[in-house]
């Protein structure tokens, strides 16, 4: 959640900027070999250990490398569960185009009309703002994640949203007034409440009936006050003092500090079904397709949406996000015919060095520029 913009600056300036001179080239998957390379160079960058899923014209191929626990020294399994931060966005922002599309919310209703009082600002802030990361909302993750010792400190409280949202709205908006791009996650945390409101039903109702059985998603759930994974892909890993120090097992994390803007967990399978089902059309319908991915600048040559991302890479039009919580980050990419995608997942999410966000954009560029 909170390394999410670093890691889509990561990705923009390695690997998307570099390669808009070829933005009409055909490529074709690289060999299967080039991505077990990319994703050694990963865990040789820093990360404790690494899992990623690609689907392309050659099928599915999955692949592991480094330490899923640094204890009992195993690798991680490829089939297991994570957390993918602030890839829920995703999720949440496809709920809410659902009941848009069912007219029970207008998008560019100010959010007032819907949660009355919750919001104790002049400024109008409508549902678009909120899905676009343009309401100047405070980070509430500055205060209850300030760093990484307090994190692990915090690690099983339990906050509700009402909490959530008080946090960030004891402080002022950020100044805003051309509606910028400025990435809070309390937006997404008003979200998933507009959802519950609207729908007199909880998010995990929601959820369940609206993305995850119509995509097939047999292994995501959004997490609560629950902190264990049951099922992990690995142990999640976290640098409490210096980056090189010693790693401190954060596996177990109450997520009501993530709620709709990142607590849900998955698999890199299931996360690359969801963007597949998402992108061809499956989850809304096309007018609401066409809103989620009109795009306002966030960075150099990469669009910011309602709840996803978008930029040209070596002739592929790639939609998807990235996050990080606690022990976890995650990138995960998709072109528009949703036939090449890469779910990468490393184990260790908000201390991990730049040299791995560079490396997992690496392993980006080797699927998606490929071989020409």
């Amino acid at each position: 959640m909170v390394r999410s913009i670093r890691t889509l600056v990561a990705v923009l300036l390695l690997c998307i900027v570099p390669t808009i001179g070829v933005a009409n080239a055909s490529t074709h998957p690289p060999p299967r070999s080039e991505l077990q390379a990319a994703e050694n160079a990963i865990v040789a960058a820093g990360a404790p250990g690494v899992s990623a899923e690609v689907r392309d014209e050659h099928g599915t191929w999955t692949g592991v490398a480094g330490l899923g626990d640094v204890r009992r020294n195993s690798r991680p399994n490829v089939h297991g569960e994570f957390r993918i931060g602030s890839v829920t966005k995703s999720f949440t922002a496809t709920m809410v185009l659902q009941l848009v599309a069912e007219k029970r919310i207008r998008l560019d209703a100010p959010i007032k009309k819907y949660l009355p009082g919750l919001l104790p600002y002049k400024r109008t802030i409508t549902v678009r703002d909120l899905l676009q990361h343009r309401t100047g909302l405070f980070e509430y993750g500055n205060v209850v994640w300030p760093d990484p010792q307090t994190t692990a400190d915090r690690r099983f409280n339990n906050y509700t949203p009402a909490q959530l949202v008080k946090i960030a709205t004891e402080h002022p908006l950020q100044p805003n007034p051309d509606r910028k791009f400025l990435y809070s996650n309390t937006d997404y945390i008003v979200l998933g409440m507009l959802i519950e409101k609207i729908t007199h039903s909880n998010i995990n109702t929601e959820l369940r009936h609206r993305i995850l059985r119509p995509a097939g998603l047999h292994h995501t759930y959004l997490a609560g006050a629950f902190p264990f994974l049951l099922n992990p892909a690995a142990r999640g890993y976290e640098a409490l003092g210096a980056s090189e120090g010693p790693l401190t097992d954060l596996t177990a994390f109450n997520m009501t500090v993530s709620w709709t803007a990142g607590a849900i967990v998955s698999t890199a399978a299931d996360v690359n079904r969801f963007y597949a089902a998402l992108l061809t059309g499956k989850l809304l319908p096309a007018a609401q397709l066409t809103q989620m991915k009109r795009t306002i600048a966030a960075f150099p040559g990469f669009g910011y949406g309602l709840g996803l991302a978008g930029g040209e890479l070596c002739g592929h039009t790639i939609w998807g996000h990235v996050g990080g919580v606690p022990g976890y980050e995650t990138y995960s990419f998709t072109d528009s015919g949703g036939g090449r995608q890469v779910t990468v997942m490393v184990n260790r999410g908000l201390t991990v060095d730049g040299r791995v966000d560079e490396a997992i954009t690496s392993m980006l560029a080797t699927e998606f520029c490929g071989s020409r």
